[in-house]
């Protein structure tokens, strides 16, 4: 799975290319609201990342990957070990601290239903949703294994405007763009 979703990333028409379970997944490039929304969470959080976890950073777009659980995703934002980026290959779980997507407006259940499973699943500690369309930031933490599947035990949500507590971050959500303002 992994050497085809490589292949295809090196196809031009494609923006990014992810693994979930036997799926492999092409997202094409996103929008610009999308974009500013991604920019603006990183701005917020990258100076708080360096001062609390120094050699951490919030990074757009490094790819995360689980093989063994047959799982690769290319989050909107993550928070990683600097120097795992210097790798030229997909980080590893124990680089990543949280993870955070920008819902677009075409395929939100690809952020809140599959994607909600696999980062679970790949042990990824916290998962951001944050949803333009609605004016709602999610924080997803715990990953536990249970009955039903992979699942984050724990959740909260705010609307816009409200601060989100992360578990060593704030996000101040007010600067977000709802998708209605472009």
């Amino acid at each position: 799975m992994l050497e085809i979703a490589d292949e295809l990333a090196k196809l031009p028409e494609s923006w990014a290319v992810e693994i979930s379970g036997d799926n492999v997944i092409v997202i094409m490039a996103p929008s610009n609201p999308h974009e500013l929304n991604v920019r603006r969470a990183r701005q917020q959080l990258d100076p708080q990342v360096q001062k609390w976890r120094p050699g951490w950073v919030a990074e757009n777009g490094p790819e995360v990957a689980v093989p063994g659980v047959k799982r690769k995703r290319r989050p909107d934002l993550v928070v990683c070990r600097e120097s795992a980026l210097e790798r030229g290959t997909a980080l590893d779980v124990a680089d990543v601290a949280l993870v955070l997507e920008v819902v677009s407006p075409g395929n939100p259940e690809s952020d809140y239903a599959d994607k909600a499973a696999d980062y679970p699943a790949m042990g990824i500690l916290e998962y951001v949703i944050l949803d333009p369309r609605r004016g709602t930031v999610a924080r997803f933490h715990g990953p536990i294994q249970d009955e039903d599947g992979p699942r984050y035990a724990f959740s909260s949500k705010v609307p816009f405007g409200e601060p989100l507590h992360l578990s060593e971050w704030v996000l101040d959500t007010s600067t977000f763009l709802r998708y209605t303002e472009a």
